[in-house]
């Protein structure tokens, strides 16, 4: 059956077609339904399984576990226990507390995560800020990021926007300022401080990092590296700046 909700109301958890909060609802005990949709503020007791569209206009607190395919977050949330979805798009705020996996994340607000992110794409417009790692094949930047553990991805691509900070970031194909070098860097507004840079094919720009390892590795305009090995070349370009370098065995 559906449920509307345009008061103040609480109601024991179960199976549902369609939810609907326009007003105030805690739902108790665990659920499963086709769509939420939370124009209101809603709480939610137990676990969560959304078949469809998870959406959040409003305000949500789910202290449990939570499953959805497709979720968007215009309003504000909070999830305390771990997290699944197929594409999670934020647009407003959230916070995860616990394990977030999803097969596509997009963020044009403000996530936070005092655990680990699993994902396939990520692609940052807004804010992200990680206490743990986050794992990716595909990571996509042109926001603000705070990544306190590592960020590993197949492959990394950031536009410096803004300041970002990573402890550690691994990948194959790793490339930081525009994909486009005929343009300066100073076109840039902000800049990646991490301590260690690993892949396979770096290309840096307004990066400072202690140590930078690679295969073929380029360093760009507004650099501070403090050590690079490389196996097969290294490049300096502009005034980038590299105080140490060796060539180390394949």
């Amino acid at each position: 059956m559906d449920l509307k909700i345009n008061d103040n109301s609480q109601v024991q958890g179960g199976n549902y077609n369609d939810v609907k909060v326009n007003g105030n609802l805690v739902m108790n005990g665990n659920s499963e339904m086709d769509t939420l949709k939370i124009n209101g503020n809603f709480e939610q007791e137990g676990h969560v399984k959304v078949q469809d569209e998870l959406k959040i206009n409003g305000s949500a607190n789910f202290h449990s576990e939570v499953t959805a395919g497709e979720a968007k977050i215009n309003g504000d949330s909070k999830f305390m226990g771990s997290t699944s979805f197929s594409e999670l798009k934020i647009n407003g705020g959230a916070l995860f507390k616990e394990l977030l996996t999803a097969k596509e994340i997009k963020v044009n607000g403000e996530l936070r995560s005092e655990k680990n992110i699993e994902t396939e794409y990520i692609k940052i417009n807004g804010s992200l800020m990680v206490q743990e790692n986050v794992e990716a094949e595909n990571f996509r930047s042109n926001g603000e990021f705070t990544i306190e553990g590592l960020l590993n991805s197949d492959v990394v691509e950031i536009i410096p926007n803004r300041h970002c900070t990573a402890k550690e970031i691994g990948g194959r194909f790793i490339r930081i300022g525009s994909r486009n070098m005929r343009y300066s860097s100073t076109k840039f507004l902000g800049n990646i401080q991490t301590e260690v840079i690993e892949g396979d094919l770096i290309d840096l720009t307004n990066t400072t990092s202690k140590i930078v390892r690679g295969d073929k590795v380029v360093i760009r305009d507004n650099c501070n590296i403090d050590k690079v090995e490389y196996k097969t070349s290294l490049n300096v370009v502009g005034n980038g700046r590299v105080k140490e370098s060796s060539k180390i065995g394949g």
